[in-house]
């Protein structure tokens, strides 16, 4: 899936397999209920794997 989304581009080069499994690893922890974060931090950790913008 990395692969391909690295090919597309929709996947940042640099994105490594371990490295995502180690911080969705966390989700599995995170609180259920009210105070649920696991939906925020998979968003930011799919955000990270977005391809950066060249500063202007």
């Amino acid at each position: 899936m990395l692969d391909a989304g690295k090919h597309d581009g929709s996947i940042r080069t640099d994105a490594d397999p371990g490295d995502f499994l180690q911080l969705t690893g966390a989700l599995w922890r995170a609180a259920r209920g009210p105070d649920d974060r696991s939906p925020r931090m998979l968003a930011l950790v799919l955000d990270g794997l977005r391809p950066q913008q060249p500063l202007p």
